[in-house]
């Protein structure tokens, strides 16, 4: 009996053969399952990304309404003035607290600190003051410029909603260009780095577009609601329109 028992358990335990099997192809499985699981957390960012230029579309849309048509100020900080709200913050901040997104005038339709950045860019923000608040920035051309420029005592305008070209960019994903790494003193000199585009709360529209969705491009909120993804050569190409003379294109607001 005991040498029957004995070869029965011999019988059902794994040899060092077929574990080795086992743990290669638990380890081949792995090697495609992650690459799907990185994808797929990947475009449920992008998706989150894109519900939060919609959600600022739209409140900037609410706000038109709410205010004779009139869409809300850029916060392009040369035409910041003393208590002047724009979209992002009210006068030009000093610190870089997230919570002066709260001064801004879309602050009342959103009420959500999450939804002024991309889940792609969790910080540490140090490119500019603005950074710590948002991810996207507003395109400038939504500013009156015959009264960009207020006389004293008056206040800064943007153009109203109905003037607005439905498929012009109203909200971008803005140039995240990394700073130069470190250099050792036997280094060729790095090559120029552009100004970075977190001045303020307006895009710099000779910067390039965000590239931290990678190979689907930087998302992009559009004046009709609708957002989508542009490419970094289809939004330079845009940029060589908007400065054309009259200006044309995506980045220039007004309707044709």
């Amino acid at each position: 009996m005991r040498d029957a028992a004995h070869v029965s358990l011999r019988r059902t335990a794994f040899t060092l053969v077929e574990l080795l099997v086992v743990i290669g192809i638990i380890a081949v499985l792995l090697s495609i399952i992650l690459p799907v699981v990185s994808r797929v957390r990947h475009s449920a960012r992008v998706v989150n990304c894109q519900a939060n230029v919609r959600q600022l579309v739209q409140a900037s849309i609410s706000y038109a309404s709410d205010n004779d048509g009139i869409l809300p100020l850029p916060n392009l900080q040369s035409q910041d003035g003393p208590n002047t709200p724009g979209w992002l913050y009210k006068d030009i901040p000093l610190a870089t607290n997230p919570a002066q997104v709260e001064t801004g005038v879309l602050w009342k339709y959103l009420k959500v600190r999450d939804v002024y950045h991309c889940p792609l860019d969790p910080g540490p923000w140090g490119r500019g003051v603005t950074e710590a608040f948002t991810s996207y920035l507003m395109n400038p051309s939504v500013m009156n410029p015959a009264i960009a420029n207020p006389k004293p005592n008056t206040i800064p305008s943007s153009y109203a909603l109905r003037r607005m070209n439905p498929q012009a960019i109203l909200f971008l994903e803005a140039d995240q260009s990394p700073p130069p790494p470190p250099r050792g003193p036997s280094d060729p000199p790095p090559p120029p780095v552009k100004p970075q585009a977190w001045l303020d709360g307006a895009a710099q529209l000779d910067k390039d577009s965000a590239v931290r969705h990678g190979a689907v491009g930087a998302c992009i909120g559009c004046f009709d609601g609708h957002v989508e993804m542009i490419l970094s050569t289809e939004y330079a190409s845009q940029q060589t329109l908007y400065q054309m003379n009259p200006p044309q294109g995506r980045l220039y607001c007004l309707s044709p």
